[in-house]
Order: C-alpha cells, then sequence, then structure tokens
C-alpha cells in the first residue's frame, strides 16, 4: 500500500513539474513529460508500473484517456472552426484513409510486419493525439485558421482510429474463422450506434437536467465525470474502443451547447486534464522496457522516417484538394502529425491480441507506436513555432477591441475592423443578441458576468461599450 501511495505521489510531482518546467523554459511540455518518465522508469528503475498496479494499469490509463478525449470534445465549438470545416472532414475522412492505406504498405514491407498486424497498426496511427497538439498549440500561437485545423483533426481522428483498428483486428479473427462475419457486423453497428447516436442522447440528456434546474450546481461536475466513465464503460462492452467515439461526441454536444456555466466547467476540465495528460504520459514511458527499446532496428527506423516525411504529407495534400487552404497551410499541417497517448494505450492492448491469436509479430507493435511517439513529439513539438513564423503563419497581432454588447453598430464596427486585419471580440449576456456577430462570422461570447472575463482577455486592450 505504501509503495503504490509513493508512486502516485511520485506520478503526480513528476507530470506537473514537468509542466511547470516547460512552461519556464518555454519548452513543449511533452518532451519533457518524456524525459521525466524515462527517467524515473526505464533509466533508473525507480518507477515501474506494472509491477506496481498490475491488471489495473490499463483500465485506469483507458479512463484518463476518455476523460481527455472528453475535455477536448468539450472544446471543439462549431462557431470556431472558421472557414476550415471543409478541410478537417477531407482531412478527417480522406486524408485518414490516404494514410490508412499508405501506412499499411509501409508496416508490411518498410517494417517487415506481418498483414493483420500492419494493418492494425496503421489503423492506429491514423491519430494525431490531442493529448499532445493542444499543449503546442497553446505555446505555437499560430493562426487560428491552422490551429483550428489541427485542434479539430486530432480530436475527432482519435476514436476513429481506435474503431477502425478494432474493425481490422476483428476482421483478422473472421478470416482465421474465431467467429462469423455477422457477429462481426452486428457490434460494429452496435458500437457505432451507442458511440453516435448515445453519446449524442447522453449529452442532450445533461443539457435538459442543467437547464432545467433539476442538477445543483455542486453536482454538475461530479455528474457529467460519472457520465462519462460510465459511458466509456457501456459502449467498450459493446465494441471494444467505441467508448473513446462516445466521450467525444458527448464533449462536442456538451461543448456546443449554451449552459450558463459552461465557461466554468470548462476551466475545471482543463485543470484535471493537464493532470492526467501530465499522469498518463509518465506513467506510460515508465512502463516501457529497456530491452523492447533495443530490439528497435533499422527497419523501423525508416518506418519512421516514411511515416513522417512520406505518408503524412501525401495524406494531407491529397486529401485536402480543393478545401480552399493555401499552400503554407497545407505544408504546416502536412509536417504537424504528433502521436500520443491513444496510440500508445491501443497499440500496447492489439500486441497482446494480436500474439494470442497466431501474429506473433503483433509485440512489435509497442515498441513502434513509442519510436513514433517519441520522434513525432521531439521533432514536431520543437519545430512547429519555428516553422510556423517561417511560414508566415504565426499569430504576431497586437492588442484588439473588446466589444461590450451586441448591436447592429457592434457588427458592422466588428467588420470593418476584420478588413483592417485589427482583432476584435463581441461579447454580450444574451445569447440571441449575438445572433447577427454569430452570422457574419465574428468572434463572440457569451458570458454573464463581463467583469470576469474582462481581466482575463489581457490582449484585449481597448474597451468600446456600444449597447447594453
Amino acid at each position: 500500500m505504501d509503495s503504490v501511495v509513493i508512486a502516485l505521489a511520485m506520478i503526480g510531482v513528476a507530470g506537473v513539474g514537468a509542466q511547470w518546467l516547460a512552461w519556464r523554459w518555454s519548452l513543449p511540455a511533452i518532451v519533457l513529460l518524456l524525459v521525466a518518465g524515462f527517467l524515473i522508469g526505464p533509466a533508473t528503475g525507480v518507477l515501474n508500473p506494472n509491477a506496481l498496479f498490475g491488471d489495473l494499469l490499463r483500465p485506469t490509463v483507458a479512463l484518463g484517456v476518455a476523460v481527455i478525449l472528453f475535455e477536448g470534445g468539450l472544446s471543439l465549438n462549431f462557431q470556431r472552426i472558421g472557414g476550415v470545416e471543409k478541410a478537417v472532414w477531407r482531412l478527417v475522412l480522406l486524408g485518414a484513409f490516404i494514410a490508412f492505406l499508405l501506412g499499411a504498405l509501409n508496416a508490411h514491407y518498410i517494417a517487415e510486419l506481418s498483414w493483420p498486424s500492419a494493418l492494425v497498426f496503421a489503423a492506429i496511427l491514423i491519430v494525431t493525439g490531442p493529448t499532445v497538439i493542444i499543449p503546442l498549440l497553446r505555446q505555437a500561437r499560430l493562426e487560428r485558421r491552422v490551429s483550428s485545423l489541427l485542434r479539430w483533426e486530432a480530436i475527432l481522428a482519435d476514436p476513429l482510429g481506435a474503431l477502425l483498428a478494432v474493425f481490422m483486428f476483428e476482421g483478422y479473427l473472421v478470416y482465421h474463422g474465431d467467429h462469423g462475419f455477422w457477429v462481426l457486423a452486428v457490434r460494429a453497428v452496435a458500437g457505432l450506434l451507442i458511440g453516435g447516436v448515445g453519446g449524442w442522447a447522453l449529452g442532450r440528456g445533461l443539457i435538459w437536467l442543467f437547464v432545467g434546474g433539476r442538477v445543483p450546481e455542486f453536482l454538475k461536475v461530479p455528474l457529467i465525470f460519472v457520465s462519462v466513465m460510465g459511458a466509456y464503460a457501456l459502449s467498450d462492452l459493446v465494441l471494444e474502443e467505441s467508448g473513446l467515439l462516445t466521450v467525444t461526441v458527448l464533449g462536442l454536444v456538451l461543448g456546443n451547447s449554451r449552459l450558463a456555466s459552461l465557461e466554468e466547467l470548462k476551466r475545471f476540465k482543463e485543470a484535471v486534464t493537464i493532470i492526467l495528460v501530465s499522469s498518463v504520459f509518465i506513467v506510460l514511458t515508465a512502463s516501457v522496457q529497456l530491452g523492447s527499446l533495443a530490439e528497435f532496428g533499422l527497419e523501423d527506423l525508416a518506418f519512421v522516417l516514411v511515416l513522417l516525411f512520406v505518408i503524412r504529407p501525401i495524406s494531407v495534400w491529397v486529401g485536402t484538394i480543393g478545401a480552399h487552404l493555401s499552400w503554407k497551410e497545407r505544408l504546416l499541417v502536412g509536417w504537424i502529425a504528433p502521436r500520443g497517448i491513444v496510440a500508445v494505450a491501443v497499440s500496447g492492448l492489439f500486441a497482446r491480441s494480436l500474439v494470442e491469436h497466431g501474429a506473433p509479430d503483433g509485440e512489435r507493435l509497442a515498441v513502434l507506436s513509442f519510436a513514433v511517439v517519441v520522434a513525432t513529439v521531439f521533432a514536431h513539438g520543437f519545430t512547429l513555432g519555428p516553422f510556423a513564423r517561417w511560414l508566415g503563419l504565426s499569430s504576431h497581432s497586437g492588442p484588439g477591441l473588446l466589444i461590450v454588447g451586441a448591436s447592429r453598430f457592434s457588427v458592422a464596427l466588428a467588420t470593418k475592423l476584420k478588413t483592417l486585419d485589427i482583432n476584435s471580440l463581441t461579447v454580450d449576456r444574451n445569447w440571441g443578441k449575438l445572433r447577427l456577430s454569430r452570422n457574419a462570422g465574428l468572434a463572440n461570447h457569451y458570458a454573464r458576468f463581463f467583469l470576469k472575463r474582462l481581466r482575463t482577455n489581457c490582449r484585449l486592450r481597448i474597451i468600446v461599450f456600444c449597447s447594453l
């Protein structure tokens, strides 16, 4: 018992400490988290999560990932997608499909994996990792269009990649006669229905409870936490990893609602997510065995290089044809694709399952996924900011205008400011009055308490009271 308590404390201190050092030194936080996990794990042997937590390790990490993806969905507001809707869907669907096909060829012919392992691993690598990309975006300060595109892709691609990996594995079982095709079809349909429709219905149910005053303020956050964990567990009973889709849809529904207390919930969730991301990264890195890393060969290095420099750029450039992106935006997005917690966690799951069902090279998935995470985190973490500045895609805007009160004059003023490349944010405590601003595609915020919002918008120095 004492050793587990000490380990938990060590994980928390190492994770939050790495985040603080990253802030102090202006470094990518994920890089320091990987270094910290490696130092207290395989390098020194101080922490061995597999021995300490045993069978509880994977479900604990899975629940952490579920909460992280829910928070990511909560941060996705359809009003802020800002002209890249077409690019997002093309990248998540067409781009991901191209990446899957090329990734399978890469895994089979370059990394020399068998076809079952190659197909499963290629599906896993569709994900780009919100646990990595969101902290990088916060630090790099990209222009809004590129930032929105990378954020939406990271959050939406995670559950899709995990589900595709499940379908590839289940298809392998059907091919070998472990169960029939109709079993796979029924489970797939049921998993997608629970993930999509179930997540939406649960979100609408929570909104109904909150808006009607049927839940007191102090119980809202606990109820959301319980709902996320329950939805994830129920979905996974029907189809493994479908819970990731459920919690993402749930977050999207709540994030695009008109709940008055949504901002407070988002701030609390963000704090919890920072702790979870830090802890899970520390645990997963500390779980890596030095003996496994020693097996990393030249074919594995070639696999990673092809993934970074060939597959990602091709999938982005082909997938975003006709998506109204500039060549600079496509070049930046084609380079930035860091993998994170979901890739490592799902790879570990299927590594054991493939070995148990006659694919011995499935054990290599865990090593390859960790190599991809380390390579992409370091490569993209250190180059995102400088590359974006070189392409002129960083946000260097100065102080903007905060317009209090959403009137016709406010919209006209904000529209004119936009043509002059001056940032503005229209704030009103009446959701209906903000309709004109939303329809015009202008930045707006629904806030019941102006003063609290004004204190947090340090970049908006000039305040204009147009109407209340």
